[in-house]
This record gives C-alpha cells, structure tokens and sequence, in this order.
C-alpha cells in the first residue's frame, strides 16, 4: 500500500490507529480529516519522488523521501507498546534541524533522529 509518499504493508493500521490520534489530542474523526487536508502531507503524497525504506523489522521502521531537494522521514512503531524509533540520516542528508509535520514540534539532531512514537504509532518529518 502506498500512503503519503511512503510504503509499507500495515500503513493504515499505524498511520490511521486511535492511540496514535489520541496520542495528538484529537478524535479519530477529526484526525483523519486533518490529515487529509494538511498542506505539507498532500505536498508529499503529490510531488515526493523517492521513497526508500531505511529499514523495517518486527519493531520499528522508518522511510525517507524527497520533494524536491527537500527531505522527509517518516518514523514507525510496529508495537503494542510505546518505543522510541531512531534513524540515522547522515548518509542521506546534511540537514540538522527536524519539523513533525503534525504537531509542528520542532527537534535538532546531529546524525540520527529519535522520536518517542506511541503503540502504532507513527511521526512525520520534514528535515530542515
């Protein structure tokens, strides 16, 4: 299944659970909607050109992709249980600074980006 630029088998199971929406402070409803009509995800899915998965096991996985020369990432937890997922980008990018597409939330990294992901959960960055 390809979702907002990004492949993987359960997408819609993660990208779309209910503690991922609550985790955000918004009903499932109101999530989906917001992701529906978020500017910088339609952007995304519209114009992102190479979606590569950095790695995926029975835990976590992660994908990186561009619009542009701009890079995103995309954060995945496969878990019953909260985790933190880590990417190490440095092979793909010299960027510093990450955006959470969602939340807004800003973070700076040096090689990896980390983020503490709820149980199928998933977070979305552009780096900057």
């Amino acid at each position: 299944m390809v979702l907002l630029g990004f492949c993987t088998k359960k997408c819609s199971q993660i990208v779309l659970s209910k503690s991922f929406a609550i985790s955000h402070g918004i009903g499932p409803y109101a999530f989906t909607l917001s992701l529906l009509t978020n500017d910088e995800l339609l952007n995304l899915n519209q114009n992102g050109t190479t979606p590569l998965q950095l790695f995926r096991d029975e835990t976590k996985a992660a994908w990186l992709n561009f619009v542009g020369s701009m890079p995103y990432i995309a954060l995945f937890n496969l878990t019953e249980n909260r985790a933190v997922v880590s990417a190490e980008l440095s092979e793909f990018t010299d960027k510093t600074h990450a955006e959470e597409i969602w939340s807004g939330e800003k973070t700076a990294f040096t090689k990896t980006l980390s983020a503490k992901i709820e149980p199928h959960g998933a977070k979305l960055y552009k780096l900057i």
